[in-house]
């Protein structure tokens, strides 16, 4: 579940996921407050996401504290070939 997924224009995460992602990457942080602000300066907010659980007894509905930003737009890029004359491996 630490992972964000893309829904409706949106990418919704955990901020739990974030936090240990920026961690991992060696990105200092003050607070949790001072994220949540950068979030909502990126025109993100926080909803409760209702996620169905299959459990072994049966499915079970989970309410998970989200938050979102707007979702980024892919394009593919392209990355010119220049081509090396007697080119000797090692």
């Amino acid at each position: 579940m630490g992972k964000p997924w893309t829904d409706n224009d949106v990418t919704k995460f955990k901020l739990d996921g974030l936090l240990e992602f920026l961690h991992n990457r060696r990105f200092k942080v003050d607070s949790r407050g001072q994220i949540t602000q950068l979030i909502r300066d990126l025109g993100g907010d926080s909803v409760v996401q209702n996620i169905h659980k299959k459990t072994s007894t049966g499915e079970k509905r989970v309410q998970v504290r989200c938050w979102y930003v707007p979702a980024f737009e892919e394009e593919e890029v392209t990355l010119p070939v220049k081509e090396i004359v007697n080119d000797i491996p090692f």
